[in-house]
């Protein structure tokens, strides 16, 4: 996307993740790792204690968003039936995360989306 403002700025790209609560919304900063091999673990690290689940998705080529898995704390990761072989979830601590691709294929070529929440 490209917007001219007077002689020129050039703004490529604006992404802005908002997680909202029934009586709160708020920004929350991630980052997450990412480079290509067999077995892969991307990792995810947020900078907020308060939020103890984590989520992972996968956005297809279509732009349509698919939860992989999400995990509180404490407790063994949820994940969905089309991911149960080949993912994997590891939780470090309540704002530290990864998920573990094994045997990576093309057709797990997509964006990877670590996500948290209250609930």
């Amino acid at each position: 996307m490209n917007l001219i403002f007077g002689d020129w700025i050039k703004l490529d790209y604006i992404l802005i993740f908002l997680f909202i609560s029934t009586d709160l919304a708020m920004a929350v900063k991630f980052q997450q790792s990412s480079s290509i091999i067999a077995n892969q673990s991307i990792k995810c690290h947020h900078d907020d204690s308060g939020m103890n689940v984590m989520l992972w998705y996968k956005q297809l080529h279509d732009g349509q968003m698919k939860l992989i898995v999400y995990s509180h704390i404490g407790a063994d990761p949820d994940f969905e039936k089309d991911f149960k072989k080949r993912f994997a979830m590891r939780r470090t601590d309540i704002q530290t995360g990864a998920l573990i691709i094994s045997n990576v294929e093309p057709n797990d070529s997509a964006t990877y989306f670590c996500a948290a929440s209250t609930q």
